[in-house]
């Protein structure tokens, strides 16, 4: 039988959506949450995330060892996981034990919030974060997220800091979840074997009494510039690098191709990474990923004006393009439309390199690209960065704002 796909609304705005598939040996569910640390207060950084292990220091009903052995019981995997934008919490298990797992999540996601859970969970998050502090590359990418967003809430760390987690109380987390945790910012998702109607009753009669909040996203203006910055980390023997640069939003029609040109350029094997930086020995790890972003910076607007054909460096590309190239990069864009000055400048300057070229100026860009890498040696970083900008020649034809940060 084939797979099938359904949706329904309950009263309180909760959404559920199902991939149904007959066949299937096993059967999915999660709860996902539109709210991260990009919908957090930069006093709350890091309440999203230490809310999502309060999840499971128990309710009402069950204390933390309760919940584990309730998911044990029916042979659970489960987890969650928090990110910029989203919070998630899921259970895998055999179709006949969809159910159990369904009411465990629903019951979970109404914590006690207790305040002796609170002040020990604490300690297990500073902990984390000092985890995070010893991995080079994760240092990195959080200062090279900072350096890209600036002072839009998408530069915000998901872990917090240590000074944002230490200062957070408990009634803080408790306003944010009363907000965020709302039955109309839930999406309930399902997949495998699922009997949909059946499934729809079910999460009915564990989450209708959940309270609808109507939760504001806020969309702030976005000035990206170009940025770059070298950091010194102690007993670090490897140079790594993160290079980012604007992309699709998560809404874009090109989200697809740009996923599927990061997975060219930068996939484990077989990428144009891995062929002029791994197999030459340039480095020891590449990589390129395409992250979609929500809405952000769509009102954004740079004077393109202080730029000028004059500004653009000595570039011979390896090859002349043809076909239509679309312009990506929405902090030239005003009220979503491309500036005059920014059309004349791209014309001007693809008829110097590829007069063969057709410009595509549409849609704003609000997502990220990052080509990023880690090499053992350092007197080879400038060949590396060579081998890069030669493989992202639009870069430099575009004169695109790159955020660029090391650590050596």
């Amino acid at each position: 039988m084939p797979v099938t796909f359904h949706r329904a609304q309950l009263d309180n705005g909760l959404q559920i959506v199902a991939e149904v598939d007959p066949t299937a040996h096993t059967s999915s569910v999660g709860f996902f949450f539109r709210t991260g640390a990009r919908d957090e207060s930069s006093r709350l950084m890091g309440v999203s995330h230490f809310l999502e292990h309060m999840m499971f220091k128990g309710t009402a009903k069950r204390n933390a060892q309760q919940v584990n052995n309730d998911f044990d019981a029916i042979g659970a995997t489960h987890n969650a996981y928090t990110s910029a934008e989203m919070t998630a919490y899921y259970a895998h298990v055999l179709p006949e034990h969809l159910g159990s797992a369904t009411e465990i999540l629903a019951d979970i996601l109404r914590p006690a919030l207790r305040v002796e859970d609170f002040n020990e969970e604490r300690g297990v998050i500073l902990e984390e974060i000092a985890m995070y502090e010893d991995q080079p590359f994760w240092v990195l990418y959080e200062r090279a997220m900072e350096l890209f967003y600036g002072d839009h809430p998408l530069a915000h760390r998901v872990l917090g800091t240590r000074e944002t987690v230490q200062k957070l109380e408990r009634d803080e987390m408790a306003t944010y979840f009363n907000d965020r945790y709302s039955a109309d910012n839930t999406t309930v998702a399902v997949s495998g074997r699922v009997d949909f109607d059946a499934f729809v009753e079910q999460v009915r009669g564990h989450c209708s009494h959940w309270q609808a909040t109507k939760p504001e996203r806020q969309f702030p203006a976005w000035n990206l510039t170009d940025r770059d910055e070298t950091l010194t980390l102690k007993n670090t023997t490897r140079h790594y690098m993160i290079m980012g640069m604007p992309a699709p939003h998560v809404n874009d029609p090109w989200r697809y191709e740009s996923t599927l040109l990061a997975h060219l350029l930068g996939d484990a094997d077989g990428s144009r990474f891995h062929w002029a930086l791994i197999e030459t020995g340039l480095a020891e790890e590449a990589s390129a990923q395409y992250d979609g972003r929500d809405g952000v910076g769509e009102e954004t607007y740079t004077d393109f004006k202080k730029w000028d054909l004059g500004d653009l460096p000595h570039y011979v590309p390896k090859q002349k393009l043809t076909g239509t190239i679309r312009i990506w990069g929405n902090n030239y864009l005003k009220d979503g439309h491309p500036t005059e000055n920014l059309k004349n400048y791209w014309t001007e300057a693809f008829k110097r390199f590829h007069p063969d070229v057709t410009l595509d100026f549409n849609l704003p860009t609000t997502g990220i690209a990052i080509p990023a890498l880690s090499c053992g040696v350092a007197d080879v970083v400038m060949s590396r960065k060579a081998v890069i900008m030669d493989l992202l020649p639009f870069e430099q034809v575009y004169h695109y704002p790159v955020t660029e940060i090391e650590a050596v």
